[in-house]
């Protein structure tokens, strides 16, 4: 609602300040802030700055970029041609060079999974579907056992859990770390959502153990985003699962036999 409102509460070539705002990586860089912590024209010196700037440059006319990695290059899968393996991402430097990342596609199988995350390999999300949250935001569990959201400031009685844990792939060159969210998790698991697993999670933990097991040493054509990030201030390479798709070994095998007699002389 507070975004639907913000055109009335706030003309255009204003200064907005967040205080507080929290910065996540699903699907790009992304910053979430409560509606308290939104304060239009700040009493600062740098609100002065900016509006000398905006006026004086040119900047109602400049056009807005998006960061986010959802769609574009990362949503299609390469073709067979364009395939790199896992130790590309070392020898051509990938991720080192680019603000946003860079991409890839290989074929590879799942070698280890974890699954010992505290409290499961998952976290609570804000069950409102729509803006701002569209079900991803995290909530919080309050001492009334009660989730609250910061994005939309809503409180509710209950919460969805949405797959988030790490693992390794390995292709016949090497072995990469990547993270994996929800709807990779999801396909991976043959459908089994995180709220359907944490039905079962505190009851039957080895029919939890059993979704990882065999999951694990499963094929796939993976596209991955790979990104030099700040973590504790150290640089360090992330690689996350952008899209998994299951290997259809009749087409491999003819793309395969389509590349060999390219290389004939």
């Amino acid at each position: 609602q507070d975004a639907v409102n913000f055109d009335q509460q706030c003309e255009i070539g204003k200064v907005v300040a967040f205080r507080r705002a929290r910065v996540s990586d699903y699907g790009g860089k992304t910053l979430s802030a409560s509606s308290g912590g939104t304060i239009i024209e700040p009493k600062v010196p740098e609100t002065a700055q900016l509006q000398q700037w905006y006026s004086s440059n040119g900047g109602a006319n400049m056009t807005a970029k998006s960061l986010s990695s959802s769609g574009g290059t990362g949503g299609r899968m390469d073709s067979f041609a364009d395939r790199k393996v896992i130790s590309d991402i070392k020898s051509q430097n990938l991720g080192m060079n680019s603000e946003k990342g860079d991409y890839l596609s290989f074929k590879g199988h799942f070698t280890f999974l974890r699954k010992s995350k505290e409290g499961g390999a998952w976290y609570t999300a804000c069950p409102n579907p729509k803006d701002p949250c569209r079900n991803r935001c995290k909530v919080s569990q309050n001492t009334e056992g009660s989730w609250q959201c910061d994005r939309c400031s809503g409180t509710y009685a209950t919460c969805d859990r949405k797959w988030i844990f790490s693992g390794i792939v390995t292709d016949a060159t090497s072995s990469t770390w990547v993270s994996i969210f929800d709807e990779q998790a999801t396909q991976m698991f043959n459908g089994a959502t995180a709220n359907d697993v944490f039905a079962e999670y505190s009851m039957n933990q080895d029919a939890y153990d059993g979704h990882f097991a065999r999951a694990n040493f499963t094929e796939w054509i993976f596209k991955c985003r790979v990104r030099n990030e700040m973590v504790n201030n150290e640089p360090r390479l992330k690689t996350q699962v952008v899209r998994m798709d299951p290997v259809n070994y009749v087409q491999e095998s003819n793309d395969m036999l389509a590349a060999l007699e390219k290389m004939k002389v």
